[in-house]
């Protein structure tokens, strides 16, 4: 047998039953403990938000599975600077300005669970750069040096 159990499966989000959690596994590719808080804050006021949709009454918007296969792919390849499909009508959006858009309208929910600041992350993110870019400028300032971007990396882990 190939698979023991099933929390050997890897997703890109899965709810965890016995836990009572949902597992989003984007966290562990995160340079900094600064935007692992940020992506934290944000799937949380996402899920509490819909959770409270939901117990309300209300219906959560599903877009087709290619549009989501689609708009994985895009920011896989284009990071930060992706323009997605926002809807099942295929209206679309740069990524940045869709997360701008949802830090805004959560920003109540990120209030009542107490996580206000991490959530405004996802601003100081977009405006310093992801991990990538950051990756990507420092190798390229330091004329290809890998070393200094490990560095980085380090420092960056070590900032709390």
């Amino acid at each position: 047998m190939v698979i023991d159990d099933i929390s050997e499966i890897r997703w890109d989000v899965r709810p965890v039953n016995r836990l009572g959690t949902v597992e989003m596994r984007i966290c562990d590719g995160m340079s900094s403990l600064e935007d692992i808080s940020a992506i934290t804050a944000l799937t949380q006021c996402l899920v509490h938000d819909m959770s409270m949709s939901l117990e309300a009454g209300y219906k959560i918007p599903v877009m087709p599975a290619w549009h989501r296969v689609e708009n994985k792919w895009r920011v896989a390849r284009y990071g930060l600077d992706a323009i997605i499909i926002l809807n099942a009508q295929g209206d679309e959006i740069l990524v940045t300005d869709h997360l701008r858009n949802e830090v805004k309208r959560l920003a109540p929910v990120a209030e009542q669970l107490g996580c206000q600041d991490e959530l405004q992350g996802i601003i100081r993110l977009i405006e310093r750069g992801a991990g990538y870019q950051i990756q990507r400028q420092i190798f390229a300032t330091t004329g290809g040096d890998f070393q200094a971007v490990v560095k980085d990396n380090v420092a960056q882990m070590n900032a709390v």
